[in-house]
C-alpha cells in the first residue's frame, strides 16, 4: 500500500519514509530503502525529512561520509523554527543535531558536538542523558557511551511510525 501511496501522491512524504524504514528495518534491505528515498528526493527535493531519512539509512549502514551530507542537507532544508509549537519540527531538528553531533564524535571533533548538542538542549532542557553527555566530552573529551551505540538506538525509533501505530491502536 506504500508502494501504490506514493505512485498516488509522489508528494507523500511520510509514505516514502515508512515505506524505508520497514525496508531497512523489517525486511533487512536497505539498497531497497536507498531506491525509496532517491524517488522522494527526485519529487520532494527540498524536503529535509527525505534527507533526515537518508542520514538514518547510512548510518545504519555504517556509511558515515553519506550519513553526514544527508544530515547536514536536513538541517540547511529544516525549515524555520518560527513556530515553536511545531513540535514535529522540533522533534526533527533535535534529532539531526543529535546524529550530528555523534558523527562529530566519532570523528574526534568534540567542540562541534558539544555545539550541536548544547543546541538540542536549548530546545530541550529536559534531556538528561544528553546534559550528562556534555559534561563528559567538558570533562573528559570523551563519554562512557559510545556514539555508534546511542545513534543505532536512535534510528530504531521513529515518530512517523510511531504515530502512525499509535492512530492504529485509538
Amino acid at each position: 500500500w506504500l508502494y501504490f501511496s506514493t505512485r498516488m501522491n509522489p508528494h507523500n512524504v511520510t509514505a516514502y519514509i515508512v515505506a524505508a524504514f520497514f525496508l531497512v528495518h523489517d525486511c533487512g534491505r536497505p539498497d531497497l530503502a536507498e531506491q525509496v528515498l532517491r524517488e522522494a528526493q527526485r519529487h520532494n527535493p527540498y524536503n529535509y525529512q527525505v534527507y533526515l531519512e537518508q542520514g538514518r539509512v547510512a548510518l545504519k549502514q555504517a556509511k558515515f561520509k553519506s550519513a553526514t551530507r544527508a544530515f547536514d542537507a536536513a538541517l540547511r532544508l529544516l525549515p524555520n523554527m518560527e513556530n515553536p509549537d511545531d513540535i514535529g519540527r522540533c522533534i526533527d531538528k533535535a534529532a539531526i543535531l543529535t546524529f550530528r553531533g555523534l558523527l562529530y564524535e566519532t570523528i574526534g571533533e568534540i567542540e562541534q558536538a558539544l555545539t550541536c548538542y548544547k543546541a538540542v538542549l536549548g530546545m530541550f532542557p529536559e534531556r538528561e542523558g544528553l546534559k550528562e553527555r556534555v559534561s563528559q566530552l567538558e570533562t573528559n573529551a570523551r563519554a562512557s557511551i559510545s556514539p555508534d551505540v546511542i545513534w543505532q538506538n536512535m534510528i530504531g525509533i521513529h515518530r512517523y511510525i510511531c504515530s502512525a501505530e499509535e492512530d492504529t491502536h485509538h
